[in-house]
């Protein structure tokens, strides 16, 4: 037999007490949900701004090191050109030499050997002065400055006859162009 007891008020109330219990949760929920939005948001705005003090810092010592950068590169080029400069004189000392001792062979082998007393380079010319003890050995010096490959051209510049002055020796000044190998 039927029980006259109405449950539908018990079951509106149990009801808008799960609504209400629903709607506290997801209150809870949106405010913890806010919480933890808020919390990592300044997390990564308190990382996002160590991050950039960090990056200020970098681009501060980089600014600092800019300089110290620039002078070495400066250097580096510095030191190239010093070293082209340096392998430059070397080949021009080397060409000297070869140079020189081809002369000396040259005024070696003639009779009553030239005094030297001057040799003057400029560029691929060369002007040598000296004394002869004899006037007829400067074409023979001439002869063989020009017979020699490693000058192109030989020209006397001045010769100026035997004095008191220069112990009777026959004074005498030429230019040579030398040939660059």
């Amino acid at each position: 037999m039927p029980i006259g007891i109405n449950l539908l008020p018990w079951r509106e109330e149990k009801q808008r007490r799960a609504q209400r219990r629903h709607r506290q949760a997801m209150l809870a929920a949106l405010i913890a949900g806010f919480i933890i939005s808020a919390i990592a948001a300044l997390t990564l705005r308190q990382f996002g701004l160590e991050q950039q003090q960090h990056l200020n810092t970098l681009e501060a010592r980089l600014d600092s090191l800019s300089p110290a950068v620039e002078r070495l590169e400066a250097l580096k080029r510095q030191e190239r050109d010093l070293n082209q400069t340096h392998e430059l004189q070397k080949a021009i000392t080397r060409e000297r030499d070869r140079w020189l001792a081809a002369l000396t062979g040259i005024l070696e082998a003639v009779h009553g050997q030239p005094t030297l007393t001057r040799i003057e380079q400029q560029g691929q010319s060369w002007r040598i002065s000296g004394h002869l003890p004899e006037t007829g050995l400067l074409p023979v010096v001439m002869a063989r400055l020009q017979a020699d490959p490693r000058f192109t051209r030989v020209d006397i510049e001045y010769v100026e006859p035997p004095d008191q002055k220069s112990a009777e020796r026959l004074r005498f000044a030429i230019r040579q162009t030398a040939r660059m190998p």
